[in-house]
């Protein structure tokens, strides 16, 4: 309580005289040497303060729990720690609750628990005998909950109120209570003054991010005030994964009795690598011109007998799944209804004009429907070309339009909603799950790069949540199976956009810090984590060797945009004086005011960042909390995923305060992160005040509403109907192209459009007209009109600055013609004058 009372303090003496930081920051170092002493005071022993050694972690023989309760009492969260004596837990409390452990179970593990649940009942019944006045109570013998070795204590559900597990039953004295009541609203107040301040008062962000900061350490202690309380120390029986390895050593030793028993397996391994090496120097024969279908085909085979090979345990019924849990489908069908809806209304329409890349990855798509690409294992501008290739379907199937140019980015911006939800209910719990997937359909930044195409930054926030999803579920059920999937999702991706680079990135790395915290969970799943990187090498092989045959194609982008490679960064040391550290946390700091500061400018000139207020909040608090919560496998996949693409697509990268779109990737993250701390917070009110489900499931609900009024009013309302989406340079060319593609193929184009507006810079152009020729007309070329080729219709436009000089001479030339007025919400922006051939 001291600690976050100080924090608070120096949060409000930060604010109100700036001469006085250092005190305030003084203040900030106090509060948390006092939190720190207080976690340790209140756990005694957090195996992630001070790993210890093996004895310090055994029970002392002093005839007391570590938490102090009589001998033969099972500690409880659920329960009081100050029962009274004779009275013995009930199942409940001994037997752990899935969500209590964090899990998402499927049918076999539901299976497996219900067996041990009737162990328990049948062959150890529970009793209890109530002490007579002055009389010790006797000893309660309380049977063993199933065992998880692999689950240390930190893994427990962070979300009780919601969740099957309990809180735990804190007794404060009313004084406590009303100053802790006091401490919880005075975090949120200066938590959403804080993102106020930083939004609407540009100058004022450093004290912004100093009360964001004090009321994430607020929020923090609260937190874990109530997560801590009456938990026992952890107990592992060893820290070390040698118990695994050598079991993995044993069973090498039965090698070829497990060859003869699983022959099959091992011949399809042996099939699908051979198949790969195959493929491997067949592309390698490859060139532009040859048709890569063969390659196409061997790739798939290859891929498939690895993972039919890896399918050692069949996988849950999902018609039974779904039937078991009805409401919960019903709710997740109902957002992807809403997130459908949203995303594909008026798609052809909204926003009103390509831009650029748009009419870039038009005219690539058109590349492959015409023939002219065939290899869908390359990359070009940045893109792979298997994920221009999807997109010529739909513009096979659609025409050539603005519709077919962006359904690919609005399927999956769909497909994104039930996976957030998928992936949040496997980690956490079902309302964890469904209030980040309703933050997620109703975000104005998804929403809008779902019906744009302007990168692959949708596909990468479905494809890295789809393999993170699989890496965890195979990390929990152990299954080679869900390892081999995740690892040809991860390869898959990087067929699609830049961010499968970065998911196996840091999906390597998560596996080398589990090596570190968790070593035994990494040894129970050698099996798995050898499927996920044989799987992926044979699923990446041939970008791969796109990559050795043309290493510059492959890495420019990189090249292009690092401040590393181009240059940037030495360039800005010298022109500043600052150092090379100093320039660096500059960047960091411009890339996370992206998420709640800055505008979202790059393809969207939006005047909002990538979250509202009311979201940003939550999420910057989770952020807190799932640094502090590390060490728990769940939040390592969730940090490794989300630093690794704020640095890797913010940080190293130029101009990150307008290039939000780079890290769309981490939209999963960031709801999942703001829905645990929303919880969080509900949780110590309920504590604190009352635990009517019905008062705060209403909260909740009236928060998503709020957010969604906030997001969709300034999406559909503000911004859709304006034409504010990108600049006039942008717009324009777009909006000639819609025009020139309503005439026939006989007219030429002739483009008076100095000193702003020239053909060539816009690819919209092309992809809009059907690329009908147009010439740009400069300079002393304007005075007469020899250029014209007058055996073809001609149509001549000029931009409003041209119009005056340029257009008596056309029609001195060519009498006759039709004027057309193009313009833009109302405002003429170009003046097209129409004839035919004499």
């Amino acid at each position: 309580m001291g600690a976050l009372v100080l924090a608070l303090l120096g949060q409000f003496i930060l604010l109100a005289r700036s001469a006085q930081w250092v005190v305030g920051l003084a203040v900030y170092l106090a509060a948390l040497a006092f939190l720190w002493f207080g976690l340790r005071e209140m756990e005694g022993e957090l195996p992630w303060l001070r790993p210890g050694r093996e004895e310090d972690r055994r029970i002392p023989d002093t005839g007391q729990l570590e938490t102090g309760q009589p001998q033969g009492v099972a500690p409880t969260p659920g329960l009081d720690m100050e029962q009274p004596q004779g009275v013995a837990p009930t199942l409940a409390s001994v037997q752990p609750s899935p969500l209590e452990l964090g899990t998402d179970l499927d049918e076999g593990d539901e299976a497996g628990l219900a067996r041990a649940a009737a162990d328990v009942t049948t062959s150890q019944p529970l009793q209890a005998t109530v002490a007579a006045e002055g009389e010790a109570a006797p000893a309660v013998e309380v049977p063993a909950a199933p065992e998880r070795p692999l689950r240390p204590l930190w893994n427990a559900d962070l979300v009780g109120m919601w969740g099957s597990a309990a809180l735990p039953d804190v007794r404060l004295r009313p004084l406590e209570r009303v100053g802790e009541l006091g401490l919880w609203l005075l975090t949120v107040a200066c938590a959403f003054y804080g993102q106020y301040l930083m939004v609407s008062q540009p100058g004022q962000i450093n004290q912004g991010l100093l009360l964001m900061g004090g009321a994430a350490l607020a929020f923090l202690g609260l937190a874990l005030r109530h997560e801590l309380a009456g938990r026992p120390a952890v107990r592992w029986a060893s820290l070390w994964p040698w118990s695994g390895l050598r079991l993995h050593l044993e069973r090498l030793a039965t090698l070829p009795t497990l060859i003869r028993s699983h022959w099959w397996r091992f011949g399809l391994i042996l099939v699908g690598i051979g198949v790969a090496v195959f493929n491997y120097g067949l592309l390698w024969s490859k060139n532009a011109a040859t048709p890569y279908t063969d390659a196409v085909i061997l790739w798939l085979v290859s891929i498939a007998c690895l993972v039919a090979a890896c399918a050692t345990r069949p996988l849950p019924n999902p018609v039974a799944v779904i039937a078991r849990h009805r409401r919960e489908a019903l709710l997740v069908l109902a957002l992807t209804v809403v997130a459908a809806a949203l995303r594909l209304a008026y798609l052809g329409a909204i926003p009103d004009i390509i831009s650029g890349d748009e009419g870039r990855m038009g005219q690539m798509t058109l590349s492959v429907v015409n023939g002219t690409l065939k290899d869908p294992f390359a990359t070009t501008f940045g893109h792979s070309t298997l994920y221009i290739f999807v997109r010529a379907l739909a513009v096979e199937w659609l025409g050539v339009n603005t519709l077919s140019l962006r359904l690919v980015e609005a399927i999956f911006g769909i497909l994104a909603i039930p996976m957030t939800y998928v992936l949040a209910r496997r980690m956490f719990n079902t309302s964890v799950a469904l209030f980040a997937a309703a933050l997620l359909t109703v975000s104005h930044f998804h929403l809008h790069f779902s019906r744009v195409s302007v990168n692959g930054g949708i596909l990468d926030a479905f494809f890295t949540a789809l393999a993170v999803f699989l890496f965890y579920s195979g990390l929990r059920s152990r299954r080679p199976l869900d390892f081999a999937l995740s690892g040809m999702v991860v390869g898959v991706h990087l067929f699609m956009y830049m961010g499968g680079r970065l998911t196996i990135l840091f999906l390597l790395a998560t596996i080398v810090a589990l090596l570190v915290v968790n070593p035994r969970l990494v040894a129970a799943n050698l099996s798995g984590l050898a499927a996920f990187g044989l799987v992926y090498a044979v699923t990446a092989l041939p970008m791969l060797v796109w990559a050795m045959q043309q290493p510059g194609e492959f890495g420019g982008r990189f090249v292009t945009m690092g401040i590393l490679q181009n240059g940037w960064l030495a360039n800005e040391m010298r022109a500043t004086g600052r150092s090379q550290w100093e320039v660096l946390l500059q960047q960091f700091r411009v890339s996370m005011l992206a998420f709640n500061v800055y505008p979202a400018s790059a393809f969207y000139l939006a005047s909002k960042p990538m979250l509202d207020l009311w979201t940003a909040v939550p999420f910057a608090l989770g952020l807190v909390y799932a640094l502090w919560r590390a060490f728990d496998e769940r939040f390592l996949l969730l940090n490794a995923w989300f630093w690794s693409a704020v640095i890797g697509g913010q940080v190293l990268v130029l101009n990150p305060d307008i290039s939000a779109y780079r890290i769309m990737i981490v939209m999963p993250v960031v709801v999942i992160l703001a829905a645990v701390a929303w919880f969080k917070l509900v949780d110590s009110a309920a504590q604190l005040l009352t635990r009517n489900r019905y008062l705060w499931g209403t909260l909740t609900m009236a928060f998503i509403a709020l957010v969604a009024y906030v997001n969709l009013s300034y999406y559909w309302v503000d911004f859709a109907p304006n034409c504010r989406y990108e600049d006039r340079g942008t717009r324009v060319p777009s909006l000639m192209g819609s025009y020139l593609g309503t005439l026939d193929r006989d007219y030429r184009g002739y483009l008076y459009g100095e000193p702003w507006l020239f053909y060539g810079t816009h690819p919209s152009v092309d992809y809009l007209s059907g690329s009908l020729p147009v010439q740009n007309v400069r300079g002393a070329q304007a005075a007469n009109v020899n250029f014209v080729d007058r055996t073809h219709k001609a149509v001549f436009m000029f931009v409003p600055e041209q119009v005056k000089v340029a257009s008596p001479t056309v029609e001195q030339t060519f009498p006759g013609g039709r004027w057309v007025e193009i313009k833009d919400c109302g405002t003429p922006v170009l003046y097209a004058y129409e004839v035919a051939p004499r």
